[in-house]
């Protein structure tokens, strides 16, 4: 195991170690980086995964990660007395009314609002933290920088999840264009309970230097380019050149880059060394 003593990570924090049940007071998403490598502190929901495994953030269907919220939620937003003038322009401070969809305390911790609509459009805000709402109740979210716009009984908004929480695998191959465009690659696990891991939790996801992968297929060349594909393993694209004019040649493949190999890969040993190509470590 290896223990990191870097500035910002707790000294009982490890890099290389199975997930975490509890966040261990990291804010999720806190970067680290030794000026090679790099990770970030977040919470894996799959149950069943392997060092290596590439994790994702899914915005939409079953494991959405943003919410809308009309009207209903802001209606009782025109009361500043007894609020110290929360909603309106300068203030950190917002309440809603029956904010149901605040019933996570680590969903949106870290997350973003934006008022999309009416009172207060065009802008949005970090979120700092809330309370957990109740339905028919008023409920009190705090922004990370004031209000630029008051808002009101009119203003619609939507809610973004930290994008590093509820990280699932990818359910189809993470392509540029069609496929599964709605899904951020974030980073790849560090960690697991043994072999493969039957825990979700919180752990250091890898994102950019030298580190592990875990690959469907044989690798044959050191230095080829990985994409991503369905269940969060590497592979090679699927590449074809096409000869346009000359000797001008385009590559026609859409799946998106997010590793380098470090070396070849045989069929029976799917872990390879990488470069982690997901965000740069300096």
């Amino acid at each position: 195991m290896a223990q990191a003593n870097y500035a910002g990570i707790p000294n009982d924090a490890l890099i290389e170690n199975g997930p975490f049940t509890t966040n261990r007071d990291i804010p999720l998403g806190h970067r680290h980086t030794d000026g090679v490598r790099s990770f970030r502190w977040g919470h894996v929901a799959a149950a069943v995964y392997r060092p290596g495994h590439v994790v994702v953030k899914r915005l939409s269907g079953t494991t959405k990660g943003s919410k809308k919220a009309g009207s209903s939620y802001f209606r009782s937003c025109a009361y500043n007395n007894g609020y110290g003038g929360a909603n309106a322009a300068g203030s950190v401070d917002i309440y809603l009314y029956s904010a149901v969809h605040l019933s996570n305390q680590n969903k949106y911790t870290g997350g973003d609002i934006l008022m999309a609509s009416s009172t207060g459009q065009g802008h949005s805000y970090p979120i700092e933290s809330y309370e957990l709402g109740v339905a028919g109740k008023r409920t009190h979210l705090k922004l990370r920088r004031p209000l630029a716009k008051p808002i009101g009984t009119g203003t619609h908004a939507v809610f973004f999840e930290n994008q590093w929480y509820n990280l699932q695998l990818p359910v189809k191959d993470v392509i540029q264009f069609a496929g599964f465009p709605d899904a951020k690659v974030i980073g790849a696990c560090t960690a697991s309970d043994g072999d493969v891991s039957n825990t979700s939790g919180y752990q250091w996801l890898q994102t950019g230097g030298p580190g592990v992968g875990y690959v469907c297929a044989v690798v044959s060349h050191a230095g080829d380019y990985l994409g991503v594909v369905s269940g969060g393993r590497l592979s090679n694209p699927d590449v074809e050149f096409a000869q346009q004019s000359g000797d001008v040649w385009t590559k026609t493949s859409s799946m998106k880059i997010f590793a380098q190999a470090m070396h070849t890969t045989t069929s029976t040993s799917r872990y390879m060394l990488v470069d982690w190509l997901i965000e740069t470590p300096l």
